[in-house]
């Protein structure tokens, strides 16, 4: 029987006090890591939880190392962010918001009936979601469409692991339902 499960104030570290404020599992393993920031305490994912990220989350501890983790996202009630490799200063962060609507810009809309961060408790870690994302559009690169190489896959070899933006995961979602619903053939136009 799959188990899925979400601990809150994970302790992570073997030689300081540091804790991550939630971690998702299935069957045991770690897929995201989370640091939660609220705004009306003057702390917000785009600078407290990127800097905490950073500062405070060392990548060679086991829960934290490249690969060991599918994300580390870290968010608050307005923005959601994301990475897939720790790299002290290096790391960077790409935005996991739904954009606003009409293509008017960066962000989230308003959200009538809560936080506009909503979507991603509601949709996106769902369990149905989540196994869609592993599936289809997670993908880690060896390096071997560049190099042409043959490479033995493990993750000391990996160069890059792929996750989805919200933008990328919510167009192929789409297009996959206007298959279904129209059938093949239909004309779309991306504009990213």
């Amino acid at each position: 029987m799959n188990q899925f499960s979400v601990t809150r104030q994970v302790k992570f570290s073997s030689t300081k006090e540091y804790e991550l404020d939630m971690v998702v599992f299935v069957n045991g393993l770690p897929l995201f890591t989370f640091e939660l920031k609220n705004p009306s305490t003057g702390q917000t994912a785009r600078v407290n939880g990127q800097e905490q990220y950073k500062r405070d989350r060392d990548p060679r501890e086991p829960l934290l190392r490249f690969g060991r983790c599918l994300a580390h996202f870290t968010l608050d009630k307005d923005d959601v962010f994301f990475t897939t490799r720790l790299d002290k200063d290096k790391t960077f962060f790409m935005p996991f918001n739904r954009g606003l609507e009409n293509g008017e810009g960066k962000g989230n809309p308003i959200n009538p009936n809560g936080h506009k961060t909503a979507y991603f408790w509601e949709e996106i870690l769902q369990r149905d979601s989540i196994a869609d994302i592993i599936d289809n559009f997670v993908y880690i690169d060896y390096g071997e469409a560049k190099s042409g190489k043959k490479v033995i896959h493990q993750m000391r070899n990996a160069k890059v692991l792929i996750f989805p933006r919200f933008h990328q995961l919510d167009v192929v979602r789409k297009l996959c339902q206007a298959v279904v619903e129209n059938g093949a053939g239909g004309k779309y136009l991306i504009q990213h």
